[in-house]
């Protein structure tokens, strides 16, 4: 589990929302304490990384303390996606309480193609790493 994941726990979300575009695509967080988050893939030439699925309604966490999140990844390939041409391919999956969010992402085996919740700087709007 990475650090930021496990610091949303406990905080309650003031809001959520989907964002960018294809290959850019984002979660964000805000919380009731004015920490905030995303899950997001930091894009490099030449892999693709988009959100595959959001189980569950991401308005529903609004208003709610966060009980659980964690975050997994593995190499399966989504169904209907075959392997193919495809040199290196990784899952990423995130639960924040009943809501599940499942990035895909290939390359040709020389990038990363996961993705990673961070906390976002108020003051900067940047990713601390």
């Amino acid at each position: 589990m990475s650090e930021a994941i496990s610091e949303i726990v406990g905080k309650t979300i003031e809001s959520v929302s989907r964002t960018g575009e294809e290959f850019s695509e984002e979660v964000r967080f805000e919380t009731q304490c004015g920490r905030r988050f995303v899950i997001r893939h930091n894009q490099d030439c030449c892999e693709e990384v988009r959100i595959q699925s959001v189980e569950g309604d991401l308005q529903s966490l609004v208003g709610k303390r966060t009980n659980r999140a964690s975050s997994e990844f593995d190499n399966e390939l989504p169904e209907g996606i075959e392997k193919g041409d495809l040199e290196s391919y990784t899952r990423s999956i995130f639960c924040i309480n009943d809501v599940v969010i499942t990035f895909f992402g290939f390359s040709n085996g020389y990038y990363d193609e996961s993705a990673t919740m961070q906390e976002i700087d108020v003051i900067s709007g940047l990713a601390r790493t």
